[in-house]
Parts: structure tokens; C-alpha cells; sequence
């Protein structure tokens, strides 16, 4: 019976590269909901704040995030790529509350507490578009999904909500990855010595057995 609508919203990430291919991200996501619905019985605690069909809320999201770097892991690590795929699984901490009501304790008109702090989970994906070797921008689509207990503790099933937020990404310190080789040329030189030192002590060898004859 509810449709979020269009409103706007804010990202804040730190991330962390442990391989080309795989990172993990902490962030945080806040900003307001407006939702559109037929019934409002959808929000019965958030009634007195309505608009007509309108409800509106605040959103905090606190989450942890498991990213995969997609065109890595496909293509092979490259510096200089213009577009990498990262698709990523989130968690974390979800809050809603109405703007006027405490994000701690929020309650209703009545001054009953509201159940509005929930788990949240879901999808998600990130594309990143190279500017410098330490500046990219970024895409980021996810979907948090939850129970909706957030509306009233008698209803069951599942919320969800979609968003998508475009920004920067800056690379700090290094940016690059050092690809680990292994050389053979310090093998080669002992390998050379060590032939060289044979061949000098075979001779020897030869000139004392001659001398000894």
C-alpha cells in the first residue's frame, strides 16, 4: 500500500582494498523518505504528521559492506581501466523516525515508545569511472530490505527500498597495486659463480694430480 517517492539522499564510505578483487566498506546513509499511500493505516504512529497521503520520514543507515571487484577478477587488475564493475552485500543498522521525533527514544502522540530500529540487508552495486589516477566518480545503486515492523509491530512480511547516489571517490596514498614477480636472475648469478668455482677446482685438482704423478 506504500510507494517511497523520490527524495533526496546522502553517502558517506571509507573502504578499504585488501586484494584487487575483494575490499570491505563502512559507511553511512541518512537523509528523508516521503511516502505515498492509499491507506493511512500504513503509518497509524505518524498520522498527526501527515500530508494528506504523504508520510514522511528520516533515515538512518549504518552498514558494512562485502565489495567485489568484478572487473578484476574478469579482466585482470588494470590501473588505468575506465569503468569498474563492483557489486557488493550490505548490513547494517537501519533507523526511521519522523523529523520531529527524537532518533533515540522516538514515540507517538500518545508517548508510546515506536519500533523503528531494525536490521537491514540486501544488494548492491557500485560502478566507479576513472578521472585521476586518484579521483574517480562514482555510481551506487542499493536495496535495503527489512522487516516492516518499522510501520506497526502487527504487521508481517518485508520492506524495502531503493537507492542511488552518484559522487567522488578518492584514492588516499597509494593507488596502485605492485604486481609480485619472481626473478631468476639472482639464481642465475649463483648458478654461475658456483659453476665458475667447480670448474677452477677441477683444475686445480688436475694440476695436483699431474704433480703428484
Amino acid at each position: 500500500n506504500g510507494a517511497m517517492c523520490i527524495t533526496p539522499d546522502f553517502e558517506f564510505n571509507i573502504t578499504k582494498w585488501v586484494t584487487p578483487t575483494l575490499a570491505a566498506r563502512f559507511g553511512f546513509q541518512g537523509g528523508s523518505l516521503v511516502e505515498r499511500s492509499s491507506k493511512h493505516t500504513v503509518a497509524q504512529h505518524y498520522q498527526p504528521k501527515t500530508d494528506g497521503e504523504k508520510n514522511y520520514f528520516d533515515q538512518l543507515y549504518l552498514h558494512a559492506d562485502i565489495l567485489l571487484g568484478l572487473s578484476n577478477l574478469v579482466a585482470g587488475y588494470k590501473e588505468t581501466r575506465f569503468v569498474n564493475v563492483i557489486p557488493y552485500i550490505h548490513g547494517g543498522y537501519l533507523r526511521l523516525s519522523h523529523p520531529d521525533y527524537s532518533y533515540l527514544y522516538p514515540s507517538n502522540a500518545y508517548g508510546e515508545l515506536m519500533r523503528d530500529r531494525e536490521a537491514a540487508i540486501g544488494p548492491g552495486l557500485l560502478l566507479n569511472f576513472r578521472i585521476t589516477n586518484c579521483l574517480s566518480a562514482s555510481f551506487d545503486m542499493r536495496q535495503n530490505m527489512f522487516s516492516s515492523r518499522y510501520h506497526d509491530s502487527l504487521r508481517g512480511g518485508f520492506a524495502h527500498s531503493i537507492s542511488a547516489a552518484v559522487g567522488l571517490t578518492y584514492n588516499i596514498k597509494k593507488w596502485y597495486w605492485v604486481r609480485q614477480t619472481t626473478s631468476i636472475a639472482p639464481l642465475k648469478k649463483d648458478y654461475d659463480e658456483t659453476a665458475n668455482a667447480l670448474k677452477a677446482a677441477n683444475e686445480e685438482r688436475e694440476k695436483l694430480a699431474l704433480a703428484n704423478k
